[in-house]
């Protein structure tokens, strides 16, 4: 079994500035003067190379650390495909038995895996079989300054060199067991995933209802408008005790453990949040009735726009239009019929509405989502007996504004003439 020279041993340059070592690699050019750098890969030293030195020294002792293979390559071992044996090692391939080596061939180039080569050394420590790593020592820079690097997604303990800054897996088989867990919503007890550490506790959640919670049975601070204990983490809030925030999955809110409900007991407000509303790209989720006047027909549009979002025929951007429309309807009917009640709308006052100066300055699409919405609301009072009606049709057919279509008219020859000859 050879071993790789170090390039101390070949090259007297270039030498890391910090520990003396020669192990080096490229590092890219310096933004300043645009110069090579390179990187030490004992202790991760970067710095840039004298300008004196010649790139060819720098290539020649990259080379050296390259072990190709040609001289350590058994004979026996040829290409898979073509039986060449002009092959080289070409790196590590990681299974779950453990990582075994790849070779490439020259002629053909065909990648192939290689176990047999599997004792061949290099400087590629990092490909080293992590289950004879050693905790004390660094498998990159051999440095004994080791502490804890916590876990990684499945679970694994790490270990942190403090030199040059490599975490590496401990024990890459061995999985920690999850204690005996019950979930607190849906009451199942055997898919479970580990989250973070809340208040230095363990928390996991439920695979099944996605629900967050602790082991000693306490709840992680629910959503304070649904009250739904399925979050993400959102990072922290901005706030000065700087506290951990969340995204409810349920109402798609955003809270820490001191946000307060948003959600008014107002009767004249509401929440498109608790009918399950797509928001799409808007940010508000509230409409208000409080400003609309008469009070029956602010009851009247609450109700039928509550049986819209319902079913899904609105989106919120459209139930909020139409209800600033409608209120721009009972503005007009305060001002000049004071008072009037839901029986007392009749054609007639209607007509003088459809006549007045605020809907002249209305365009046509305006018009005719308007007299499209107040039909349907007339007839949803009658049908679902939110109050009395008049019994009168008050929007008819004919009063839809027309689409006004430009016809297109040919220009004579003789026009056609006179603007090609100026042209």
């Amino acid at each position: 079994m050879a071993a790789a020279l170090s390039l101390s041993d070949q090259l007297p340059y270039p030498a890391c500035p910090k520990c003396g070592a020669s192990e080096y690699r490229k590092a890219g050019k310096n933004s300043h003067n645009k110069q090579q750098m390179l990187r030490c890969r004992k202790c991760g030293r970067s710095w840039t190379l004298d300008v004196s030195v010649d790139l060819s020294v720098v290539d020649k002792g990259l080379q050296s650390l390259r072990i190709s293979g040609e001289d350590l390559i058994p004979d026996e071992v040829v290409c898979k495909r073509c039986k060449s044996p002009n092959i080289r090692l070409a790196g590590w391939f990681r299974t779950k038995s453990g990582n075994n080596r790849r070779a490439r061939c020259i002629d053909c180039k065909k990648y192939f895996p290689a176990p047999e080569l599997n004792d061949i050394e290099t400087l590629e420590v990092r490909h080293k079989d992590q289950k004879k790593l050693e905790p004390d020592i660094c498998p990159k820079c051999e440095g004994r300054q080791i502490g804890s690097g916590g876990r990684n997604s499945n679970g694994q303990a790490l270990a942190h060199c403090k030199t040059c800054s490599t975490r590496w897996v401990l024990h890459p088989t061995a999985k920690e067991p999850l204690p005996p867990l019950t979930c607190p919503s849906c009451a199942q007890k055997e898919e479970f995933v580990k989250g973070g550490v809340e208040n230095g506790s363990q928390r996991y959640r439920c695979q099944k209802c996605l629900t967050t919670f602790l082991p000693d049975g306490k709840w992680i601070q629910k959503c304070p408008d649904c009250g739904s204990g399925r979050y993400r983490n959102r990072g922290f809030s901005t706030s000065k005790n700087n506290l951990p925030y969340y995204k409810c999955i349920a109402c798609s809110r955003h809270y820490s453990q001191r946000s307060r409900p948003k959600i008014e007991n107002n009767p004249h407000v509401l929440d498109a949040r608790s009918l399950g509303v797509d928001l799409g790209h808007y940010q508000s989720y509230k409409i208000s009735f409080s400003h609309i006047r008469p009070s029956w027909l602010r009851d009247a549009i609450l109700q039928y726009t509550k049986l819209k979002l319902g079913q899904g025929q609105w989106k919120f951007q459209t139930a909020k239009s139409n209800v600033s429309a409608v209120a721009v309807f009972g503005e007009y009917l305060e001002e000049h019929y004071s008072g009037i009640l839901c029986h007392e709308l009749t054609r007639k006052i209607f007509v003088e509405v459809m006549t007045s100066d605020w809907w002249i300055t209305w365009c046509d699409s305006t018009k005719k989502r308007f007299l499209g919405t107040l039909s349907d609301l007339y007839e949803a009072i009658e049908k679902y007996h939110w109050g009395e009606v008049s019994g009168d049709r008050l929007v008819f057919q004919e009063d839809y504004p027309r689409s006004s279509k430009i016809k297109a008219r040919n220009i004579p020859e003789s026009v056609m003439d006179q603007i090609i000859a100026k042209c």
